[in-house]
């Protein structure tokens, strides 16, 4: 009798301590354990890429935005099925506010390096463009840089010239635009 109720007991104790991890679907249709998304759609992000891991159903989904990079990131969705058809400016960002209010899912805002999020969007089947549109700006006048200004590299003297550098966005240039660099991607919700 004594032998049963220790097992009893045991078994209680090992039921009792599961009861903190439950096993759930959620409203993206990932399921839970504890407060871990298995299955969750997840956009990947890095210099310069994102990539997309699981699939997005039709309705409220929460997505999870990992930004892997050492930079600054951020999707923007919007409907359609061709990045290049997307309006640009002329430094060669997307032109967002030439895209149609209908046509614009949501954004994530910016995702710091190394770090993570979720947001929730409501899709509709169809044919979808996620896109970071982040536009650097790499030194100003005078940039430090790399050879502008009073730089280390010659700023000022003979080793890079005494005008402020160009070559990594001193002298107001524009650094580096994500879009332009090819971090976008396409994916399809039915």
């Amino acid at each position: 009798m004594r032998r049963r109720l220790t097992a009893l007991t045991a078994l209680a104790i090992v039921a009792v301590a599961s009861c903190g991890t439950s096993t759930t679907a959620g409203s993206s249709g990932a399921s839970t354990v504890g407060n871990t998304a298995i299955g969750q759609p997840t956009f990947v992000l890095s210099e310069f890429k994102i990539r997309l891991d699981g699939t997005v159903p039709a309705g409220q989904t929460t997505l999870k935005i990992d930004n892997q990079g050492g930079e600054t990131h951020e999707v923007v969705i919007v409907t359609g099925s061709d990045p290049a058809a997307l309006p640009k400016k002329a430094d060669g960002s997307v032109d967002e506010d030439k895209i149609a209010e209908a046509d614009k899912v949501g954004e994530t805002g910016d995702v710091p390096a190394r770090s993570s999020t979720t947001k929730t969007f409501t899709f509709k089947p169809g044919t979808y463009v996620a896109f970071c549109n982040i536009v650097d700006k790499m030194g100003g006048t005078g940039s430090t840089m790399m050879g502008g200004g009073n730089s280390p590299m010659g700023g000022g003297g003979p080793m890079m010239g005494n005008t402020p550098s160009t070559m990594m966005g001193g002298a107001g240039g524009p650094g580096h635009i994500h879009f332009a660099q090819g971090m976008y991607t396409t994916f399809t919700v039915k």
